[in-house]
């Protein structure tokens, strides 16, 4: 609820990941790239993933890691075990989701095996660099325009600015 200004990469998002491509979201820290995750994850057209939205924050997990956690997302037993790479494959050949990972900071070969992994489904990924796959489209978040700005500012204080405050704001 009340992500600003973003109707235009919310609306490539769409599109792509409708269309069963993977998005990649990159910008500057604190342009609202996990607001955007959070927004695309509860957006009504995100439904359509039959095997559900999974969000996992990624910041300093390595591939293999990454690949576990998606697969645990999906499937559970009362064991404890670590899946091998072939029981992971084949566990999540059909599965059709949308993965969120915020936060990735993987090689791009790394990337590219971890989009593999689940092939009917669709990742949205941020990164702090723009990705530059393939089969993924990127998004670039950027700053919002002023106006919007000030409004989040407003919102972040819980209060009307000032004149006074609004021009120091603005500028």
């Amino acid at each position: 609820r009340g992500l600003l200004d973003r109707h235009e990469e919310l609306t490539a998002a769409l599109s792509a990941v409708d269309i069963g491509l993977s998005i990649a979201v990159s910008g500057d820290p604190g342009a609202g790239k996990t607001a955007f995750l959070r927004q695309l994850a509860h957006h009504s057209r995100a439904a359509a993933f039959v095997d559900g939205v999974v969000y996992l924050g990624a910041r300093h997990q390595p591939s293999a890691d990454l690949r576990q956690r998606i697969f645990e997302a999906f499937y559970e037993t009362s064991d404890v075990c670590k899946a091998t790479e072939p029981e992971i494959r084949r566990a999540l050949q059909d599965v059709q989701a949308l993965i969120l990972l915020d936060d990735v900071d993987l090689a791009q070969h790394e990337l590219e095996q971890l989009l593999d992994i689940v092939p009917r489904s669709a990742f949205a990924i941020v990164t702090r660099e723009q990705c530059l796959a393939s089969e993924v489209r990127a998004i670039v978040l950027r700053g919002l325009p002023t106006q919007e700005a000030v409004h989040l500012l407003e919102r972040e204080v819980r209060r009307t600015l000032s004149v006074a405050e609004r021009s120091a704001a603005t500028t």
